[in-house]
């Protein structure tokens, strides 16, 4: 009884198995194709973009120094004269005790020296009095009184001189002073305008470059045009200019915003920086002038995407890249011909992220199958399409 079962059995899977063959012989291998026409294609690449206003101020250290205290964060609203960050100034506080020192020195020095200087004087006055007195009794010769009155001069002179040559030093170690006061005020940095933080770009102990911005302020009353910036690496900055069309999008909950814009700015320079895998990269900053519709509530810090679009063609035929595949050692892609599969040779042109431009091998209303790798199609397979 077990064996006749089994036979039974074996005779439904082979009728099956026949079946199955019988119907991909007759209906053939199911396979998407795509009717080709001819339409535009572009070749663009995606990189994230950050609105900023156009009056963005960016704040500077006047001075390399070690920064000792940020008071402020992202997002902080500032007023005008506030105090933003301190620069470490101990050994500018050195210089100016020194300096303070100095000038108690001069002050000493002068009393010290005017007392003696007087008192040569007085000697000295005293003495050609003397000699005067007796050189007009005739008691003493010409030379005499005038070397008296010669050394009378002389003490007059060296008290003079010390009060000027004292307020000479005196005066230049005030200026030095003032000098060190404005740095020592400089490395207290303050907000320029009102306005509202925009980023800190700087931590504390790190040391500031006075090249580099330290942070960046935006204007309060938030009327200022907005701008784009964004960055490319360095091996795409090539096919951009001033002038080129962009497709900018925000995000949002129910439908996201897609507006144009156009590039007005390339960086001559590029800076070194890090991919979200932690690869240096090189990258250069493009600055965009974007078409906001009237009425969309953007403000700067709002991220968007932006695709720039580097090339464009019209009146092209063009296929999904996966159509594709290498047929003896040449570009090529099944077309479905008499409902069977065949190997097409081709060229390609331009290619954008999700097509390929078709230059010879294609014509208008060709059918293209879209999924050469399903299993068992090959050139002269029966295929099947909806």
């Amino acid at each position: 009884m077990k064996t006749k079962w089994k036979v039974v059995l074996g005779i439904i899977v082979g009728v099956v198995f026949v079946a199955i063959i019988v119907a991909q012989v007759t209906q053939g291998i199911n396979v998407d194709v795509q009717k080709i026409e001819s339409g535009d294609i572009d070749v663009s690449f995606n990189e994230t973009g950050e609105l900023v206003s156009e009056d963005k101020r960016n704040i500077y250290s006047m001075y390399s120094a070690t920064i000792n205290n940020i008071m402020v964060a992202e997002g902080s609203k500032v007023s005008k004269g506030e105090l933003l960050a301190t620069l470490e100034d101990t050994e500018l506080n050195y210089k100016l005790n020194e300096l303070e020192s100095n000038l108690r020195s001069i002050s000493n020095k002068k009393e010290l020296n005017t007392r003696i200087l007087e008192n040569n004087l007085d000697v000295a006055e005293k003495n050609y009095e003397r000699m005067k007195a007796l050189y007009e009794k005739g008691a003493i010769p010409t030379v005499e009184i005038e070397e008296a009155e010669e050394a009378l001069k002389l003490a007059e002179f060296d008290l003079k001189q010390n009060t000027v040559s004292l307020a000479n030093e005196k005066e230049a170690i005030i200026a030095r002073k003032n000098m060190l006061l404005h740095q020592k005020n400089s490395h207290n940095i303050y907000a320029p305008i009102d306005g509202v933080i925009a980023s800190v770009d700087v931590k504390e102990g790190e040391i500031s470059n006075p090249q580099t911005a330290i942070m960046k302020l935006l204007p309060i009353d938030g009327h200022s045009e907005l701008l784009v910036e964004s960055t490319v690496l360095t091996q795409d900055v090539n096919d951009l200019y001033n002038g080129l069309s962009v497709n900018l999008t925000f995000e949002r909950r129910n439908e996201d915003l897609v507006f144009a814009g156009k590039v007005i700015g390339i960086s001559p320079y590029a800076k070194e920086s890090y991919s979200p895998l932690g690869l240096e990269e090189e990258r250069v900053k493009i600055t965009i002038l974007p078409d906001i519709p009237e009425g969309a509530n953007l403000a700067p810090g709002y991220k968007l995407d932006v695709e720039f679009i580097t090339k464009e063609e019209s009146d092209v035929l063009a296929v999904p890249k996966n159509a594709l595949f290498t047929y003896e050692g040449e570009d090529a892609l099944f077309i479905v011909d008499n409902n069977r599969a065949k190997v097409q040779e081709v060229i390609t042109g331009i290619e954008s992220r999700r097509d390929v431009v078709i230059k010879e091998g294609l014509s208008k209303n060709d059918l293209v199958i879209t999924n050469p790798q399903v299993d068992g199609l090959s050139d002269g397979s029966r295929v099947s399409y909806e």
